[in-house]
């Protein structure tokens, strides 16, 4: 009679993708009363796929923009655990969904020019290759509106100065 050493666990019933069926093995790793196995292998990660949709590279942006992509993964895209997006060498920033992402980025915090956006995606494995694009922020200078209300200002303030040397001068008389 053989003894029995260990057991083997074969088959799949918790959905998990290894196998759950014991099957006992002797101490030369042989299993017992024959018996037909799989080996366990565990298939390779495959890592996943994005894509920036919109601006589109070398696109002039303002304002406050939304950033949009995609992201796949040939493992299956419930796979892909977040996407991440980085503005020149700033800090990765996880974006709004997954396989359909997007990010909003306000543009008027930021000095006029060439900024390189930066997008990856992970599937709890690995990261994937980053997508990027260059993007010209080309804001409005608010300086402009402002001139103006300095130059009002200062008219007021000779208005001003001329009625109250009118009135110094006029008393004198």
């Amino acid at each position: 009679m053989a003894e029995i050493t260990g057991m083997i666990m074969l088959g799949d019933l918790d959905a998990n993708n290894l196998g759950d069926t014991l099957i006992p093995y002797n101490s030369s790793g042989n299993i017992i009363n024959g018996g037909d196995y799989l080996p366990l292998l565990i298939p390779p990660n495959h890592p996943s796929v994005v894509t920036i949709t919109s601006p589109v590279n070398g696109s002039i942006v303002s304002g406050i923009i939304t950033i949009y992509g995609k992201a796949s993964d040939e493992d299956g895209d419930e796979s892909i655990t977040k996407v991440e997006v980085k503005i020149d060498d700033g800090e990765w920033i996880i974006a709004n969904g997954t396989t359909s992402w997007s990010y909003s980025w306000d543009t008027t915090s930021v000095a006029n020019g060439d900024y390189t956006i930066q997008v990856r995606a992970y599937d709890g494995h690995e990261y994937s290759s980053i997508a990027s694009i260059t993007v010209t922020v080309k804001n409005e200078r608010k300086e402009k509106d402002n001139i103006w209300i300095y130059i009002i200002v200062v008219i007021i303030l000779i208005i001003l100065i001329v009625i109250i040397a009118y009135l110094i001068l006029s008393r004198r008389k």
